[in-house]
């Protein structure tokens, strides 16, 4: 309703509402389920007969910057609310707007590029948590292409900070890293171009991320996390402290410091807790799990993951539940549950709370582990064997750390049937493959078990 009255602005002196229901009852308007204000659909037909119209009488271009604008305002209000207590309700408010913003991203990328970079900054969070990071490369990379001819000024914060959200919408531990830093590093020197220390504090954290998935130092991350948190801290920043705490904290236990991950970890829990940040505040659980599960403690690990998990539902942080199902998955393999580990895996896809962030191939090398250690070794095999097929298509140190992981169930399938010298052939070559500390098996996003794996089958 409130779009509507905005967007219409109805000049001619009519009430918007008794508009919309006079539409409604000529079945040229349905009404939607809303939990709040009416929501109005409109079919494919009717609307373009709408903006036939609009385009004749001349009124089309005005409707849609008003729209466009409209729809900028909306997510520039949600935008630090994301994280917060509010950000359930805005999350279902977006989601049911959502083909508003497609709209309102399309028409402003062709003639108003610096609302369609606003909008892309403003909802990286939103886009990222709810599956959508491919719509929203599509749009940022459209947008910024148009805005390089556009003269700089206030627009280079927006570019700053849409190539930001690019770095996050490009990192994928299944692709090649190079489009994710070069996004990171066009950022950094904006946010350094208009000397903005909040900007720049949230850019060293992408840079950071942006090379998780490569074979980069340990170190180069862990200092670009440093100079993040320092910078973030000094500006008073919590909930950018919180992100950029946790992954300081993850990436300190990943290079074995596990004393001081868990005091940087705890450290950000009460950061998250002090800003109201319900994602990172529901995380932190999971990450001191993490530690615990380094630490060999798995039945702690496991209590902190499925805390984690109910904090991050109540949340409604999709893409975190995916992460915490497939680490509890992990653990439960870990522990000999296979029937629990089946079932987290399983409901990652069947809820359908990750677009693309796990393919298939972690799918099919997770059932051969569970088949293994349940005795179908047919199986088991069969599933090794598509995964490795599937991995032949990727391009990323991730698949060969996974390729590593398939090895080493081939190599228990050997031990089990006989063939203990083949097997521990295997197992010797996977354990000099992998280069630990970095990079990291994706199971579940944090939970790396091949040498645990190893471990296991080498007994």
């Amino acid at each position: 309703m409130e779009g509507a009255e905005v967007v219409c602005r109805m000049e001619r002196g009519e009430a918007i509402l008794a508009g919309l229901e006079s539409l409604v009852e000529k079945n040229l308007l349905s009404q939607g389920p809303s939990e709040g204000e009416p929501w109005c659909l409109m079919l494919e037909t009717i609307r373009a007969f709408a903006n036939e119209r609009l385009e004749k009488g001349g009124e089309a271009e005005g409707i849609r910057l008003r729209h466009a604008r409209h729809y900028l305002e909306m997510a520039e209000l949600a935008e630090p609310e994301l994280d917060r207590s509010a950000g359930v309700g805005w999350i279902k408010r977006l989601e049911q707007e959502y083909g508003n913003f497609r709209a309102a991203l399309a028409w402003s990328t062709e003639h108003t590029v610096e609302i369609a970079l606003r909008i892309s900054g403003a909802l990286e969070r939103f886009f990222t948590n709810q599956g959508h990071s491919r719509d929203e490369r599509e749009w940022l990379e459209g947008a910024l292409a148009r805005s390089e001819s556009a003269p700089g000024g206030e627009l280079d914060r927006w570019r700053a900070k849409a190539f930001a959200a690019l770095s996050v919408a490009t990192m994928s531990p299944w692709r090649a890293a190079s489009s994710s830093i070069a996004a990171s590093e066009e950022s950094l020197a904006l946010w350094r171009k208009v000397q903005d220390k909040r900007g720049l504090g949230h850019a060293l954290l992408h840079a950071a991320l942006a090379r998780s998935s490569t074979a980069s130092a340990p170190g180069v991350i862990l200092a670009l996390l440093e100079e993040s948190t320092s910078l973030l801290r000094s500006i008073d920043d919590p909930m950018g402290l919180a992100h950029a705490l946790y992954w300081l904290a993850y990436f300190t236990c990943v290079q074995g410091d596990l004393e001081k991950a868990k005091r940087i970890a705890e450290e950000d829990r009460e950061v998250a807790r002090r800003a109201g940040d319900l994602c990172r505040f529901g995380a932190a659980p999971g990450l001191l799990g993490l530690i615990a599960a380094e630490e060999g403690d798995f039945a702690r690990a496991q209590s902190l993951a499925e805390e984690s998990l109910a904090l991050l539902r109540a949340a409604k942080d999709n893409h975190g539940i995916s992460y915490q199902l497939c680490s509890l998955g992990a653990i439960a393999l870990l522990r000999g549950n296979h029937v629990q580990a089946h079932s987290h895996h399983d409901e990652v896809y069947s809820e359908g709370y990750t677009a693309s962030a796990y393919p298939p191939v972690v799918r099919k090398t997770c059932t051969g582990f569970v088949s293994l250690y349940k005795g179908f070794l047919d199986h088991a095999l069969a599933s090794f064997r598509e995964a490795m097929v599937l991995l032949q298509a990727l391009d990323s140190p991730w698949a060969q750390q996974c390729l590593c992981a398939c090895l080493a169930g081939a190599a228990g399938i050997g031990a089990l049937t006989g063939r203990a010298e083949q097997a521990a052939h295997i197992l010797g070559g996977v354990e000099a493959f992998i280069r630990a500390p970095y990079p990291r098996l994706p199971w579940g996003h944090d939970l790396s078990i091949t040498s645990t794996l190893i471990r296991i089958q080498g007994d």
